[in-house]
């Protein structure tokens, strides 16, 4: 939220820790591969309050593989636990009994299929799954994460300032 503060002895070395710090963030992403818009398009027209993301890299996570894997994880930042609620709700067949499930979630991951938005869709929770889907595209596939701890979402969810900041921003 700050962005990236170098130091140097010098200007000039502060510049070349900048740029150097700039070039090793430089990864390249995974092959974006598309949603399956046919049965998304489909949930959308048959249930109510179905929405989908406006961005099709948000799809990601239901359609690539390690992208899904790791949602099944905890919140890998504390904006995600903040913003996003500890798990989202994850299908993996649309056989499966979900639909009591969404009044507790504000989307689900789609195995092969993508996301949806399960109320209104917001630029908040678009903002987020965007980033959240463009640093998992960014992960080689198989590379252990550090996520969040349970204790650590709880203690940020329940954070009298990230319960401000989120008032601040849902108003």
């Amino acid at each position: 939220n700050h962005g990236l503060i170098v130091g140097g002895d010098n200007p000039i070395e502060a510049e070349k820790v900048q740029n150097n710090i700039i070039n090793d963030l430089k990864i390249k992403s995974r092959e974006i591969i598309p949603p399956n818009l046919e049965v998304l398009n489909k949930l959308q027209n048959n249930f109510e309050n179905i929405n989908l993301p406006a961005s099709h890299i948000i799809h990601t996570l239901g359609v690539d593989p390690f992208s899904f894997e790791l949602s099944h994880r905890s919140p890998h930042s504390p904006d995600q636990a903040v913003f996003c609620n500890l798990k989202p709700l994850i299908i993996d067949n649309l056989n499966q009994d979900w639909g009591h499930l969404s009044k507790f979630n504000d989307y689900a991951i789609i195995k092969d299929i993508g996301v949806i938005y399960l109320k209104k869709s917001n630029l908040l929770l678009e903002s987020m799954l965007l980033a959240q889907a463009s640093i998992f595209l960014k992960i080689p596939e198989g590379e252990n994460i550090n996520v969040l701890s349970n204790e650590e979402c709880k203690s940020l969810i329940n954070w009298e300032a990230e319960k401000y900041r989120k008032s601040l921003i849902q108003s």
